[in-house]
């Protein structure tokens, strides 16, 4: 229940930043407003795995450490199936959420003093 609470204010986010009609979305957008988040894993391989749940499926999504290109941070993995039913617009559309979410959710705070 928790872990879904920091996602769904990123959903809002959002629809606030891409400006989503709230009655006409594409699929990309369904996904991202409609989705719940059910587990975040951290690997320890660099790799952090999403498990969301859609449309009553479920959706595996790893946010993967780019150790090619350091200054870019980090890729989206998905599926070969999942990129088949979204297309090629959803990784790019998903990721800057998966990063922020590991930012404000996942980061350990450390107090100073």
């Amino acid at each position: 229940m928790i872990i879904n609470l920091g996602w769904k204010s990123l959903q809002k986010k959002y629809m606030t930043d891409r400006a989503v009609n709230k009655t006409f979305k594409n699929k990309v957008q369904r996904f991202m407003t409609k989705a719940i988040l059910e587990t975040v894993t951290d690997l320890n391989n660099g790799k952090i795995q999403f498990v969301f749940l859609f449309d009553d499926k479920k959706y595996v999504i790893e946010l993967v450490k780019n150790h090619m290109y350091e200054d870019r941070g980090y890729i989206c993995g998905i599926k070969r199936s999942t990129y088949m039913e979204f297309g090629p617009s959803f990784q790019p559309e998903i990721l800057p959420y998966l990063k922020e979410y590991k930012q404000r959710y996942m980061t350990r705070a450390y107090m100073l003093g």
